[in-house]
């Protein structure tokens, strides 16, 4: 997987993607500090990445069918960790396979993105 690892998670998530054998690009390290958002969905749009961040606000620009208008990053996947800062790289370590699993099933449909969402008590793929 391309993933953009937003400036706000860990930087143990980031070095445990890679781990993983994933291509990580770091915001902080690619693009500056205090990347607006919309910056970050073009980048993964353009680039077919997921975005890995903690930022609540990223799901409304990157819905498949957002309210009152056209869908504008239509390859932009990502993954919201919606639990506190330290649980982070637990979480995703716990779901790593199974969001390797659906990225790769993914890439065979006609729509490739990658979307999930992981709280501290739950765990989500939006299809």
């Amino acid at each position: 997987m391309r993933l953009i690892v937003d400036e706000n998670v860990p930087e143990s998530v980031a070095v445990f993607l890679e781990t993983r054998g994933h291509e990580v690009l770091r915001v902080r390290d690619h693009f500056g500090r205090m990347t607006p958002d919309e910056f970050i969905a073009w980048a993964g749009d353009e680039f077919e990445a997921v975005v890995v961040t903690l930022d609540r606000d990223f799901k409304a620009l990157a819905a498949r069918a957002p309210a009152g208008g056209r869908q504008r990053f239509r390859r932009l996947g990502y993954i919201s960790l919606r639990c506190k800062e330290p649980r982070a790289p637990e979480r995703i370590g716990e779901f790593i396979e199974e969001i390797e699993r659906e990225h790769a099933r993914a890439q065979s449909r006609r729509d490739r993105r990658l979307i999930v969402e992981i709280t501290e008590s739950s765990y989500r793929i939006v299809r």
